[in-house]
């Protein structure tokens, strides 16, 4: 029955919002409907569907939220991002799509005009690559971390603090399988004394607005108008070497990753703000470790970049 309501409201979503699906991007075989597939999506969502298509001779992306019970804070904090962001703050108003049509009942969706540039993920891979580019970059991640003020109603977490990421979560218990007993014994207690040291002054660092899903998968940038962000459910409060780190962590396999650190490390002045960022990049690694067990190049990757942080 529930996947009855959910084909029966998707059709009316396309025929109410005159948008015209092409390709289902993200979503089961159950959410197709005879269109073309594409399957170049690395991580997929249950919880959303996308599909690219057309909106008044426009290319758009139609995102829908399947299971709204447990997402519609997703959906509140994305839709924020898209309708209030570019208002407020002038130089938004080319870093995220332009919104065309949303709707919350009874199931959250957005139609989004699709990017025209390359992800900067697969943009890395070219010979051009810049530090200037990284450089612009994070220059609008600082601005849009000291100048945007997210509502702590539709907050991800009102403040992501530190006790958060100290837990011995599943995640790190599978990954510290993949040690011996002793060496992740003696991985775990190096992490817990650096999340000490990381209390101590945690209070006292300057916080802002955090992505919490600052990859380069949601990064999108050209010549002309730079760059351009997506994917903004995991909005929140916090310390911008969070955002820092996950992009640092998801780009541990990158040719350049030597670039990419110095320029990260170089925004910071304070000893205390690179052990936050070493923290969090630690925390990364070891909440993802077990996921490439059968990946033994990106092991050692990560398994060199473990132990360089933690001695």
């Amino acid at each position: 029955m529930k996947n009855k309501i959910i084909h029966a409201k998707i059709k009316e979503i396309f025929s109410k919002s005159n948008f015209i699906p092409k390709t289902l991007i993200q979503g089961n075989d159950q959410f197709v409907y005879n269109l073309q597939q594409s399957t170049q999506r690395e991580y997929v969502k249950s919880s959303t569907v996308l599909y690219e298509g057309t909106l008044n001779n426009k290319t758009t992306i139609l995102k829908i939220i399947v299971e709204p019970k447990g997402n519609i804070l997703r959906f509140r904090r994305e839709l924020y991002a898209y309708q209030q962001l570019p208002t407020k703050f002038p130089f938004w108003k080319e870093a995220i799509p332009k919104l065309y049509y949303a709707g919350q009942s009874p199931l959250p969706f957005l139609i989004m005009e699709r990017i025209d540039g390359q992800m900067l993920g697969d943009w890395y891979h070219l010979t051009n690559f810049s530090s200037n580019i990284l450089a612009q970059l994070f220059d609008l991640l600082f601005k849009i971390n000291q100048k945007i003020k997210l509502p702590n109603s539709i907050a991800f977490q009102p403040l992501l603090g530190i006790s958060y990421y100290q837990q011995l979560n599943q995640g790190k218990k599978k990954s510290l399988q993949l040690f011996s007993q002793n060496e992740g014994k003696t991985i775990w207690n190096r992490y817990c004394e650096l999340s000490q040291k990381i209390n101590k002054f945690w209070p006292s660092l300057k916080k802002g607005l955090i992505f919490g899903d600052f990859s380069p998968s949601n990064i999108f940038y050209n010549n002309i108008e730079g760059f351009t962000f997506i994917d903004f459910e995991t909005l929140s409060h916090g310390h911008i070497a969070q955002d820092l780190a996950l992009f640092y962590f998801a780009s541990l396999n990158n040719p350049q990753i030597r670039v990419i650190d110095r320029k990260i490390r170089s925004l910071f002045k304070s000893n205390e703000e690179n052990r936050l960022l070493d923290f969090m990049i630690a925390h990364l690694i070891l909440n993802q470790m077990f996921r490439f067990k059968n990946n033994q190049e990106m092991l050692f990757i990560l398994n060199k970049e473990l132990k360089t942080i933690l001695g």
